[in-house]
């Protein structure tokens, strides 16, 4: 394809965190197209130990950059580029703008949300606690890189 080819949209899913200098890296992106939809865990706004937080990975050095919203919204600002986010982990940095926020969704109905906190908590008296196959699976090479 031509040097200078665009794309409607561009994505980066699970990309952002391995940026050693997400400024360059991000405008690399960009250089495709005006809108980067993409994926990246917003940090906890108080954490008061590193070790509570599995997504950090010290111990691997896998994770360089670390993001919140605040901080993407200073990069997409930074950039000339609106920002929205659905407040978890999808993102989208856009020349548009739009008068709602396209990767939040609404809530789900009020019939729906009691459907799912009863299985939730259907869940919870059977099986206990459920925790994250990733959180399990860092848990235990953490131990295994320990001894």
């Amino acid at each position: 394809m031509p040097a200078d080819t665009k794309f409607e949209i561009a994505t980066a899913f699970e990309v952002f965190e391995h940026l050693p200098d997400p400024i360059a890296g991000i405008k690399e992106m960009l250089a495709y197209s005006d809108n980067l939809l993409f994926t990246t865990e917003l940090q906890p706004e108080k954490l008061d130990d590193v070790n509570d937080r599995w997504y950090f990975i010290p111990e691997t050095g896998q994770h360089l950059s670390l993001f919140n919203e605040p901080s993407l919204k200073y990069l997409a600002d930074k950039l000339g580029y609106n920002f929205y986010t659905d407040g978890k982990s999808l993102h989208l940095f856009t020349k548009q703008k739009f008068s709602k926020n396209p990767v939040k969704s609404d809530k789900d109905p009020f019939l729906i949300r009691k459907a799912k906190k009863l299985v939730r908590k259907t869940e919870q008296k059977l099986y206990g606690k459920r925790e994250g196959l990733l959180e399990r699976d860092w848990k235990y090479i953490k131990g295994k890189l320990s001894k």
